[in-house]
């Protein structure tokens, strides 16, 4: 059997010309996901500084977009300014984290 999702073939009829075709009435059944997965551990000072260098390309990024007047209507500033506190308020508490930063990654 090939690497597929489905489980099983359909299998074939005869339909009213004669013809052998494959079961209209098949119902596959897949094949269930792996679903293991991996922990592993990050340092918190690593994720920290690349989290800094995030914040400061969205702060330039927000400068550009405000002297190029792209912010046009209110609700864009204002989920442009949600994305903004968004950022800083994850930084932040980050920061305030002192120990490792546990990840899973399902496969």
């Amino acid at each position: 059997m090939t690497d597929s999702l489905i489980d099983e073939l359909p299998k074939k009829v005869i339909d009213k010309d004669g013809k052998e075709v494959d079961d209209p009435d098949f119902k596959p059944k897949m094949k269930r996901k792996d679903t293991r997965s991996y922990s592993y551990t990050i340092k918190a000072e690593d994720v920290l500084w690349r989290a800094e260098i995030v914040q400061k390309v969205m702060q330039e990024c927000m400068i550009f977009l405000r002297r190029n007047q792209m912010l046009t209507s209110k609700a864009h500033r204002r989920v442009a300014d949600e994305v903004d506190d968004l950022v800083n308020s994850e930084l932040y508490n980050l920061s305030l984290r002192d120990k490792d930063i546990q990840r899973s990654l399902g496969l």
